[in-house]
């Protein structure tokens, strides 16, 4: 039986990207938060402390590192630490950014609340990205009254606080994937490859 590039590369590829929670799925969503210029130490202490412990080995788990060779932290669902990756990159994300899944900002904001004025970082924006929910999501349990998020987040953002949501940055992420495949399957891999991982799609496929 024939097997074309996408017949064998279609289910690796959702398995690493998340394609498949397009069909159905809700949505969660990942905040691209910029914090106030302080001194680089400041800023990483934020993401040291005890609170962060699960999310940081949460991740370590799974080889991946929360703190970027750029200085930015990542605290994300594993199947969109590549995405959340791609955006440090693609936008020269630095030590002033923090980038999280929604569902971690209640542990995150109590986190950098343990750092006392004058020394407290703060917000000035936060952008909201929309994406699709992951078949491999991990729900991490809020801790705190709805009185205490309030007020954490009221202390946290700076006087110029901003937010912004983008629609698009999820689909153009996909797309430069679709593009790499493409352009890595026409360049440097032939059939004896494709036929190799046939048996390993029908292992993912069950």
């Amino acid at each position: 039986m024939p097997y074309s590039a996408d017949d064998v590369m279609e289910p690796l590829y959702s398995l690493f990207t998340g394609e498949e929670a397009i069909l159905g799925r809700p949505s969660h969503t990942i905040v691209v938060s910029t914090w106030q210029k302080t001194p680089k130490q400041r800023v990483n202490f934020m993401v040291h402390g005890a609170q962060l412990a699960p999310l940081r080995s949460f991740l370590e788990e799974c080889n991946m590192n929360y703190i970027t060779p750029t200085g930015a932290k990542i605290f994300v669902q594993p199947s969109d630490y590549d995405f959340a990756l791609s955006l440090v990159y693609t936008e020269n994300l630095g030590y002033k950014h923090l980038i999280y899944d929604a569902s971690f900002e209640d542990t995150i904001f109590q986190s950098v609340m343990e750092v006392l004025p004058p020394h407290r970082p703060k917000i000035i924006h936060m952008e909201f990205i929309e994406i699709p929910d992951s078949h491999t999501s991990v729900k991490y349990d809020k801790v705190s009254s709805q009185y205490i998020r309030e007020h954490n987040y009221r202390c946290l953002r700076a006087t110029s606080f901003s937010t912004s949501t983008s629609t698009s940055k999820y689909d153009d992420y996909l797309r430069r994937c679709e593009a790499i495949k493409n352009t890595y399957l026409e360049n440097y891999l032939g059939d004896s490859w494709l036929e190799s991982l046939i048996p390993w799609v029908h292992l993912y496929r069950g």
